[in-house]
């Protein structure tokens, strides 16, 4: 201790306090007015906050700088401090820079001795971001509370600990109960629930509980007010503590029975649809079954004269004597029976193929070759080309290309646009050309048959899929309606192309596999 009574040390501490107190007011937004609100203390804080340097604010009124604006008159804020030496509150002002913020002042009086002038000590803090958090909390909150009623949506919190159920006010109005009616212990709240999904909410329950399981959905049914059942969709979050026990379930709740109802009407509709769908196929293979058996009738008069004029031969051969039977003749005995024997073979694949072609049957995809596809349509659907005058052009990129299909019902979509073609061109003078072309792009076969014939009148191409639309005088106008939808069905498209050198073109694609 020194000669005086001071402690050195400590008068050596004391100008770093005041130094180290100095920079903390320098860098606090602390702003120090006369009674009159003139400006006479600008630190760097409020340089920070508001943009303005010393030099600009001091000496200026403070509301005038700033274009500040109170929540309330002026003169009623400084009868406060006067009356209470403080006043506290929220108010509007501007930054240099235009932006416009909110601060949270607070004035208090400041006079250290009675001779001394008057000052105003105001502290200010940016809340303009917490006013931005809480406006948006606040119309997040709204919009959620819209969103609940509107919607029809319910909460229910279960805590396990007391066993309570707690119902929000919506849920027992989607019930049909009061607001109250429902708050209710957990058995209570349980039996309510129909007796075929209790023992099953119950045990998906445990067994989420056992796995601490963060959330899931459940769907039960729970009894109305007026007594019928309602299908409730809920879905579920779980609170744990430190040693896996649940703590607390809360479930958002929404009433689904209509939507259910709507989904089952929906797929007996639609199962109905497919039913009509397969039976209007089947009336159109039909209906084309006249035509094409005509075609067949004359090509099946071909291998049956064949076998019986060999049969013949061979009878007559073999009624010349019983001598034994030379090379030669057993030769010519040979091929007789070898061609009886094929023209019997394509007899039976064209019967064959008229007979699948007809039969209704059940969807059957399978991986098939492109190739063979095309070849059994043009069997069943063109016969005969050189008979009907008819040049066929094929051509299948890659040659060996695979599809996934139901081949009665692609075939049926070829000999539509086969047969369509061929008749189309039937009215022409030069020769007839029906190109079949295959190909890949982007992932599908895309398959188009052309034809040299006139054309489609460009009134009638926005109708041609159109159902029960024909420009056949017999015709159903149901083939290509029902084309595009098996196509359609098997995951492709089917389109109408106009070609310019005049003719027709029909596209379609079909999945290929690689």
């Amino acid at each position: 201790m020194s000669e005086d009574g001071f402690n050195e040390p400590e008068l050596w501490l004391e100008p770093r306090r005041r130094s180290a107190l100095s920079r903390a007011l320098d860098s606090t937004a602390v702003m120090i007015h006369s009674d009159l609100s003139i400006i006479e203390y600008w630190p760097r804080g409020c340089e920070a906050l508001f943009g303005y340097v010393a030099e600009e604010a001091v000496g200026r009124r403070a509301a005038d700088l700033l274009g500040t604006e109170y929540p309330i008159p002026l003169p009623e804020i400084v009868e406060i401090i006067r009356r209470t030496g403080e006043w506290a509150g929220e108010v509007r002002q501007t930054a240099r820079d235009g932006r416009r913020l909110w601060i949270a002042t607070r004035v208090a009086r400041d006079r250290p001795h009675p001779d001394a002038e008057l000052k105003l000590v105001e502290t200010m803090t940016d809340i303009t971001e917490l006013k931005r958090s809480n406006a948006a909390l606040r119309d997040t909150t709204e919009n959620l509370q819209q969103v609940v009623v509107g919607h029809g949506v319910g909460t229910v919190e279960y805590r396990p600990d007391d066993g309570q159920a707690r119902l929000s006010p919506q849920m027992e109005r989607m019930l049909g109960f009061d607001p109250g009616d429902l708050r209710c212990d957990n058995s209570a709240w349980f039996r309510l629930v129909h007796p075929d999904d209790a023992a099953r909410l119950q045990a998906v329950f445990l067994e989420a509980v056992r796995n601490s399981t963060p959330g899931n959905t459940v769907i039960g049914k729970v009894m109305h007010r007026d007594g019928q059942y309602r299908d409730l969709r809920a879905v579920l979050r779980y609170e744990y503590d430190a040693n896996g026990r649940a703590t607390r379930v809360t479930g958002v709740c929404m009433d689904v029975t209509e939507m259910l109802r709507d989904r089952m009407e929906s797929a007996a509709r639609g199962a109905r649809v497919l039913e009509l769908q397969a039976g209007l196929a089947h009336t159109s293979r039909v209906g084309s079954m006249g035509e094409l058996a005509a075609g067949l009738a004359h090509e099946l008069t071909q291998p049956l004269a064949a076998v019986g004029s060999a049969v013949g031969a061979i009878e007559l051969m073999l009624r010349r004597d019983d001598s034994p039977i030379e090379a030669s003749l057993r030769q010519r005995l040979r091929r007789a029976a070898h061609l009886a024997e094929t023209q019997t073979v394509r007899a039976g694949q064209i019967v064959r193929r008229l007979r699948e072609f007809i039969t209704r049957s059940e969807v059957d995809s399978r991986i098939l070759d492109l190739y063979v596809l095309l070849e059994d349509a043009l069997a069943l659907a063109l016969p005969n080309p050189a008979a009907s005058d008819v040049e066929v052009s094929q051509s299948i990129i890659p040659a060996t290309m695979k599809v996934l299909a139901d081949r009665i019902q692609i075939q049926q979509v070829l000999v539509n646009l086969i047969r369509n073609a061929v008749e189309a061109m039937s009215c022409r003078k030069t020769p007839s050309l029906l190109r079949i072309v295959a190909e890949t792009r982007e992932g599908m076969a895309l398959v188009r048959v052309i034809d040299n014939g006139p054309g489609v009148a460009e009134d009638a191409v926005s109708t041609l899929f159109s159902p029960f639309v024909s420009t056949k005088r017999e015709g159903m106008g149901v083939g290509l309606f029902i084309s595009r939808r098996i196509v359609e069905s098997h995951g492709g498209k089917m389109w109408f192309e106009l070609v310019e050198s005049g003719g027709a073109e029909f596209r379609f694609t079909l999945p290929v596999v690689e």
